[in-house]
């Protein structure tokens, strides 16, 4: 898979270094995000501790922001590439019969997509489009957070890997407005990479290889000048 990914990287940057490339415009975005953490075994008490045996990983709301500049390839068909700082992670907070504990494992990421857009024609004010690429991020901290009774516990995660990747799709609509263009895009999101190691002293419980992966769902909206 590292190998389809650097190819798309290097086929990208060829592209976009052709003679025909040119700079088509300059934004910035920014809007809400769901994201989650998937397991292979679905069992994440090895990575983050055996209080999730009594708890269920579930989705993370927070909110992405970036900045993006895109080159026309062809008339239909752009490179963007883009720095976006993004939260990941999950929630696991459950409410009992006599106490609420709020759980949430919440990464800072500094991303950095690489995507080929694709613009349906259409006449008028309205352009959608379609976009696919890969994504690389780097790591800014990881915190579990653990809330018992009003007692609030902040942990980082040393177990978290400083570098994830992984593939971007979506699609969305560019209005013209004034000298440029308002911006509305859904994107998901799928990391490739195992993002967590089992910390020491903690128990393997399955014989197979486990991993814990990243994915998300934005929607976003921006400007284009």
């Amino acid at each position: 898979m590292r190998k389809y990914i650097s190819g798309f990287i290097i086929f990208c940057f060829f592209v976009a270094s052709s003679t025909n490339t040119s700079f088509a415009g300059i934004g910035i975005k920014g809007g809400v995000s769901i994201s989650g953490l998937i397991s292979a075994t679905g069992d994440f008490r090895h990575f983050l501790g055996y209080e999730m045996d009594w708890l269920a990983m579930g989705n993370l709301r927070s909110f992405q922001i970036g900045v993006f500049r895109t080159f026309d390839i062809s008339e239909h068909i752009k490179f963007q590439p883009e720095i976006d700082y993004s939260i990941r992670g999950g929630d696991a907070s459950e409410a009992f019969i006599f106490e609420k504990i709020k759980f949430k494992v919440i990464i800072n990421y500094l991303e950095f997509p690489l995507l080929l857009k694709y613009e349906i024609p259409l006449k008028g004010r309205l352009r959608p489009n379609l976009f696919l690429g890969p994504y690389a991020a780097l790591k800014l901290s990881a915190k579990k957070t653990n809330e018992i009774g009003g007692r609030k516990e902040i942990t980082d995660l040393e177990n978290v890997k400083s570098f994830d990747y992984g593939f971007i799709f979506g699609g969305g609509i560019e209005v013209n407005v004034g000298s440029g263009q308002l911006i509305l895009e859904l994107r998901s999101s799928y990391g490739l990479k195992n993002i967590m190691t089992m910390p020491e002293g903690f128990i393997k419980l399955y014989d197979e290889e486990d991993f814990v992966r990243n994915f998300s769902a934005v929607i976003m909206t921006g400007y284009k000048f």
